[in-house]
């Protein structure tokens, strides 16, 4: 369970310091959100990086229990679907982030969705 804590140190920041950024600067993910919607390269690398950071996820965290680890094991199942879907559909990823851009309640909730991720595995991987 070692990789666990590892895990959660490393993506506890990430997610942590992504939600406060997105929070204090959302214009500044909405720019990019747009910029994103209309770049093929950066879809393509974004959807290779996030099915390999989701296979990297299950193959060393495979743990189906109920704790806060389970957490992990089923972010990696979202990153594969995230990445499949992007490299797979990307004009259905394009309408979806489309929908997100023209909303600011749907950003500023998942900068607070983010922070208490992020707070959560920070927590978990340095402090229990």
């Amino acid at each position: 369970m070692e990789i666990s804590y590892l895990i959660a140190k490393i993506i506890g920041p990430i997610y942590l310091i992504t939600g406060l950024s997105m929070l204090i600067n959302p214009n500044m993910y909405k720019n990019f959100l747009e910029k994103f919607m209309r770049d093929n390269g950066l879809l393509f690398i974004s959807g290779f990086l996030s099915l390999l950071i989701g296979l990297l996820i299950l193959t060393f965290h495979n743990i189906w229990v109920y704790s806060w680890q389970i957490i992990i094991t089923i972010f990696g199942v979202i990153a594969i679907v995230k990445g499949s879907l992007i490299l797979i559909l990307p004009s259905y990823l394009i309408k979806i982030t489309s929908l997100i851009h023209k909303n600011s309640v749907i950003i500023a909730c998942a900068s607070l969705a983010a922070i208490c991720v992020g707070g959560l595995f920070t927590y978990y991987g340095y402090y229990s």
